[in-house]
């Protein structure tokens, strides 16, 4: 890891707290999208968590994205996409009809992974057994 990333990661565990900022290379592999892993997850608990983590995306030049119910929630996924475009960050985040089904949002990495040539074998070392 990088002084930089290292510095990144430390601000984000003092924004939010360390248990809610995910940077292990194990536990990012299951957030990784189109071949690419996340240099970190930021699981805010609140408002100003969210403020906070948007300024410092801002600052470091980051994307936000949402997954799962809150990309759901129209409200907050229309919010969310009007501060980062306030914050100058590109807004990611899948179909809304995907965001309410855990299956559904895996089959749809699934497929974009496949489109993409990006085939895991059954020598996967995330696959357990």
């Amino acid at each position: 890891m990088s002084s930089a990333s290292a510095t990144s990661h430390s601000r984000l565990a003092d924004l939010v707290g360390s248990s809610r900022v995910i940077i292990e290379p194990e536990q990012l592999a299951s957030f990784e999208i189109d071949g690419m892993l996340p240099a970190a997850v930021i699981r805010p608990e609140s408002k100003a968590h969210v403020a906070e983590i948007v300024k410092f995306a801002g600052s470091e030049k980051l994307s936000l994205v949402a997954a799962g119910g809150v990309a759901a929630n129209l409200r907050l996924r229309d919010r969310l996409a009007a501060l980062a475009a306030s914050a100058g960050l590109a807004f990611v985040a899948p179909p809304v009809a995907l965001c309410t089904d855990n299956g559904a949002m895996i089959a749809w990495v699934g497929l974009e992974r496949l489109r993409l040539g990006l085939v895991d074998g059954l020598e996967n070392p995330y696959r357990k057994g």
